[in-house]
């Protein structure tokens, strides 16, 4: 028997490029960013860049939080 395991689309734009885009809240010096909402589509491993990030940062770890009736991401990323 022969099983396929096909991984989960990423989002590609009209460009064709791969991006996500989130609002998150930055604490300085802390590795950890909470987000606006709940993304499903963010995994560890995925590349974070924006204002205020070290570049080459990636998800080390990702979280969902029921906050007030709404579900909040939270990602934890590297600092290079």
């Amino acid at each position: 028997m022969l099983v396929s395991m096909h991984p989960k689309p990423l989002k590609q734009n009209a460009d064709g490029d791969y991006t996500l885009t989130a609002i998150g809240t930055l604490v300085n010096g802390s590795d950890t960013i909470v987000l606006d909402a709940e993304y499903t589509d963010i995994w560890v491993g995925l590349i974070v860049s924006g204002p205020n990030i070290p570049g080459g940062s990636i998800v080390e770890a990702t979280s969902t939080t029921s906050l007030a009736g709404t579900n909040i991401t939270t990602i934890t990323i590297n600092n290079p």
